[in-house]
């Protein structure tokens, strides 16, 4: 019966990849899903270099929450492409070249002056913490992009919703104690979400293919 019990388990929480076009449903979690993508023409011409966006939108995504994912999708990125452009160098060049990635004739402009053939463009859905007390919960959507320089084509995208919490609703008062300790620990740990947004960004980079093998 444990046997059988792991192995449920097990099945339960391990990613199942589908179709973009099924999309995503709150509820089934605690199976985790990707749902993905890829053009037939990304593997007539594989991406030799990938320019990588700030996660938007602006107005709603704090700075640090920016860096923890952009961090994320930097790393995992890299181990698929042979080129990749993230932060310091994206800031320097908006600078040197005085152009806004915001507008798509200056994100051409600085692709092209790059020599950059790709770019990623990162939708943040739904981030939130959740503090009851004894029972905390973090949580983050992404979306990915990856389009072609010239003319924006659709390459790849993923979308995928990644969840944690901990705490939990105990019977006894040391039990609730522990569970508000905890719970509250873990809401104000960066490592949390630096983590979450580690593992939402590798789950979906995984069914891309790795172009530094061709």
């Amino acid at each position: 019966m444990v046997l059988v019990f792991g192995l449920i388990l097990s099945a339960c929480t391990e990613t199942r990849y589908v179709d973009y076009g099924e999309g995503i449903r709150d509820d089934q979690i605690p199976l985790k899903m990707v749902a993905y993508e890829i053009d037939p023409s990304f593997y007539e011409e594989f991406p030799t270099c990938v320019f990588i966006l700030e996660p938007g939108p602006r107005d709603q995504v704090t700075a640090d929450l920016s860096r923890i994912i952009e961090t994320a999708l930097s790393r995992h990125i890299a181990a698929r492409f042979d080129r990749v452009i993230d932060g310091p160098e994206r800031r320097n060049a908006v600078e040197r070249y005085n152009l806004d990635t915001d507008d798509p004739s200056d994100l051409r402009s600085i692709l092209k002056r790059l020599e950059c053939d790709t770019y990623i463009r990162t939708e943040v859905l739904d981030p939130h913490i959740e503090y009851l007390l004894v029972w905390s919960q973090v949580g983050v959507g992404l979306e990915l992009q990856l389009r072609r320089s010239e003319d924006d084509h659709l390459l790849w995208r993923a979308r995928h919703k990644a969840r944690r919490s901990e705490g939990g609703l105990s019977l006894s008062p040391i039990g609730i104690l522990v569970d508000t300790v905890f719970s509250s620990r873990f809401a104000a740990d960066r490592e949390v979400a630096e983590s979450l947004a580690d593992d939402a960004v590798r789950r979906m980079v995984f069914p891309l293919p790795n172009t530094r093998s061709f």
